[in-house]
This record gives structure tokens, sequence and C-alpha cells, in this order.
């Protein structure tokens, strides 16, 4: 009887935990809907694509990646290197419900010895997050977000997630201002 009250006790735990990481999950992604919504009402789309390109390159290096090779057009957009796990990385921004993926997005990332991915804000979705997907699982042409979210690295997004809301709030001001102000400090730190 001792064993199955145990037993009990641990899976009620374990049942505490996952509701509470589930909660946890939720609140960054409503969280970061909100504040994007804010970047959105300030920039044209163009700008808002900008800005939080930046803002992700921030976010890979809270987790603690080294980024390189920053540009604000061209391809990739930056280079996320950590503990032999190398990323060269297309970003996709889009205010809409759709994303458009051409030929040169796909193949502008294919580098020897970087992993290619594509980069895609599931923004306008109350639920935004970051969705990692390998270059290889996707052909050019125009996607619905929420169609391609299966697609996604959810390991990379459970660990970038948390740290993009962070530099957000960190440099919200900066991000208001735009893009160019972001950049500077992804290059200072990167060096």
């Amino acid at each position: 009887m001792l064993n199955s009250m145990s037993l009990l006790v641990g899976m009620y735990l374990d049942l505490n935990s996952i509701r509470d990481e589930i909660m946890e999950n939720n609140y960054t992604k409503y969280k970061t809907y909100a504040e994007l919504k804010n970047l959105a009402n300030i920039h044209n789309p163009s700008d808002f694509g900008r800005v939080n390109q930046a803002l992700l390159s921030i976010a890979f290096q809270k987790a603690g990646f080294f980024v390189s090779h920053f540009q604000g057009t061209g391809r990739p957009d930056f280079i996320a290197d950590r503990n032999g796990e190398s990323y060269a990385i297309e970003v996709k921004a889009p205010v809409s419900e759709k994303v458009s993926l051409t030929k040169d997005d796909m193949t502008g990332v294919e580098m020897r010895g970087h992993k290619p991915l594509l980069a895609i804000l599931t923004y306008p979705s109350p639920e935004s997050r970051w969705l990692f997907i390998e270059t290889s699982k996707l052909s050019p042409k125009v996607y619905p977000k929420n169609i391609i979210e299966r697609f996604s690295i959810i390991d990379l997004e459970n660990q970038i997630s948390p740290c993009f809301l962070s530099a957000i709030e960190e440099h919200k001001e900066k991000a208001e201002i735009g893009a160019s102000s972001l950049q500077s400090l992804v290059e200072s730190k990167s060096k």
C-alpha cells in the first residue's frame, strides 16, 4: 500500500510539473504576441521583419549561441553556433497568416558545415512563436503558417522562445526605434 501511495504522489507531482510547464509556455506565447502587436503597430511590415530578425539574433545569443554573419539583407540572415550545433538561418517575419518562400530563401542558407534553417514567426497568431524548419522539409511556395508548424524543431523552439521574449522586453525601446538600433547590439556581441 505504501508503494502505491508513493507512486500516486509521484504521478501527482509529475502532472503538476507538466501543468506548470504548459502554463509557462502559454504565458510566453501570449506575452510575445502582445509585444509583437505593439511593434507591428509602430513599424511598417518591412521594418517589422528587420526588427524581429535582430531580436531573434539576440535571442540566439541569450541561449548561448555565437551569432556571426549578421546582415539586414542577403542570405543567410545570420549564422548561429553553439557546442557543435551550427545553423545558417533565413528569417521570415511577415505580418500575415501566410509566409512566402522563394527558391533563393531555400538555397541561400545552404552553406557547408551549417544546418540550413528557416525561422518563421507565427505572428499574428495569438500564440506567437518562432518556427525553426529545415529547408529540406519545404519547397518554394506560399504556405499558411499553421500548416507548416508540424515541421518545426520543437527543442530549438523551446530554447529560443523564452530568450526571444526576454530580448523584446530588454530592448523594447530600441526595437520601437528600429532595426538599426538593435543591429548594433548584435554586431557588438558577435565580435
